[in-house]
């Protein structure tokens, strides 16, 4: 009964560490990390472009943050806004990844996905 704990017990550790050495794969991967950052950078200018090209309407802007901005700002404004805060958050990220790099590598690969939908739906 004790050897039956015990070789449960081992199982477990075993897929712990097999999870473990995944996560540290994919986590300590940099090249993975800038690849996602600029995959998310991007994609924000191609959003950002878009707005200026199809020259958006505050009506048509289906984000009200844009909306308003486009109202105050016009669209060259708000392509300058997308792109200064783009940046600042590129910025963000790659601090964080020298100080955390777990969180900044979960962060990217969140923030990849937000982007991957987001493409979606404006070219759908």
């Amino acid at each position: 009964m004790r050897q039956k704990g015990l070789a449960q017990t081992e199982v477990r550790e075993a897929e712990e560490g097999c999870l473990e050495r995944c996560l540290d794969v994919v986590f300590e991967r940099s090249w993975m990390f800038f690849s996602l950052l600029v995959f998310i950078t991007l994609t924000s200018l191609i959003d950002a472009g878009v707005v200026v090209i199809v020259d958006t309407s505050p009506e048509l802007e289906q984000n009200p943050l844009g909306s308003f901005l486009i109202k105050q700002l016009g669209t060259g404004g708000l392509f300058w806004v997308k792109t200064c805060t783009t940046g600042i958050v590129a910025a963000i990220l790659i601090i964080l990844y020298k100080k955390w790099r777990r969180a900044a590598q979960l962060a990217v690969m969140v923030l990849s996905v937000m982007q991957v939908l987001l493409m979606a739906y404006i070219f759908s």
